[in-house]
């Protein structure tokens, strides 16, 4: 009997100390598993961002590369903070930020930043106004001269400037992950982001082998005409999705659009012309009659023979538009190949 228990014992002690370390085992595959997650991740953001604008980072502060090259310095997890550019607010909003005031209008904001303070115009911001809420940053777009002559002020405040800017899709992306290391939040990516470049290599991928038309896009305002070169917002989105700007010319740094010549667009003959408006769009319309429409060579061109003229949504291309990008995308890939059916893509634009 005393033998039998001493087996029962022992076995029991195999068993226990088996269970010991298979948990141990398991402990430390979980260990692992959340460590290659993590490495994953960062591996993630590293392939989406092609070109970090990061240079720099601690446990509280973040140096970054501005649109100029200008190293920036900012302390991580502000609590108070402005955005002087709503488009810019929105995406802040993206990357788990929030803010306690921002500059006049609606669009661009986010619903939860309505209600917040307003500081002025984006194009004036009112100093006082912004040191009333007491910020420890200001997210300013860096190629706006009445932003910058407040900086001095702003600094021996002891507040934080953050100066970012982008035009492209990919220049999103940068100031994305700029933000999103500000706020330790980096779910935008997870969230956001990589279903919204899925979304947009298919569609690439889609017109991939469709001869793209001739394109020209017109950017009009109240006053003047002026065409956009692939590198600007709309431009790129054209170039690629497989169309053809007709305007390559290189213009001054900062600057993606050169000055109307309707001798120019007769020559080069585009069979799509899109048009993004600045104002009244009636008011945009005349100029576009005044400058062009009335000259008898308007009417030679491919694209106005076959009344393939679009006038673009102003919040996917004139304005920022963020989480809607590939929603922008897709608009375009429809008027690009307007033959073609892409229903498959319509539940994937974002509300």
């Amino acid at each position: 009997m005393k033998r039998t228990n001493t087996k029962i014992i022992t076995l029991f002690l195999v068993v226990l100390t088996m269970l010991i370390f298979m948990t141990g085992c398991v402990q430390e595959t979980v260990e692992a598993t959340v460590e290659n997650e993590q490495i994953l991740n960062e591996q993630d953001e590293s392939a989406i961002v092609k070109e970090s604008l990061i240079v720099e980072e601690t446990d509280t502060i973040l140096t970054f590369k501005d649109v100029g090259g200008e190293l920036i310095t900012v302390k991580k997890n502000p609590s108070r903070v402005i955005s002087l550019y709503n488009s810019y607010l929105d995406s802040w909003y993206m990357s788990g930020g929030e803010a306690v005031g921002r500059v006049s209008g609606t669009t661009g904001v986010p619903e939860e930043a309505m209600d917040i303070e307003t500081v002025g115009k984006w194009s004036q911001p009112n100093i006082e106004a912004i040191l009333a809420l007491d910020p420890d940053m200001v997210i300013m777009r860096a190629t706006i001269s009445k932003q910058r002559a407040i900086e001095d002020q702003l600094k021996a405040n002891d507040i934080d400037t953050c100066y970012v800017d982008y035009t492209t899709f990919d220049e999103f992306l940068q100031v994305v992950e700029v933000f999103a290391h500000i706020t330790g939040d980096a779910s935008v990516f997870e969230e956001t982001i990589k279903p919204m470049i899925n979304n947009m290599d298919k569609l690439k991928e889609k017109v991939a082998d469709i001869e793209g038309p001739e394109a020209l896009v017109l950017f009009s305002t109240s006053k003047s005409l002026s065409i956009e070169n692939e590198e600007g917002t709309t431009g790129a989105i054209v170039n690629e999705l497989g169309g053809n700007n007709i305007v390559k010319e290189n213009v001054a740094e900062g600057k993606t659009r050169i000055d109307f010549s309707l001798e120019t667009i007769v020559e080069r003959n585009p069979e799509i012309i899109l048009i993004k408006t600045m104002g009244n769009i009636d008011d945009c319309k005349n100029t576009l009659e005044v400058n062009a429409m009335s000259n008898e060579a308007w009417n030679e061109i491919d694209a106005v023979k076959d009344g393939n003229i679009h006038y673009l949504d102003k919040n996917l291309f004139m304005y920022k538009p963020n989480k809607r990008y590939f929603e922008a995308y897709l608009t375009m890939a429809k008027l690009l190949y307007p033959n073609e059916n892409f229903s498959e893509f319509d539940s994937e634009v974002a509300n």
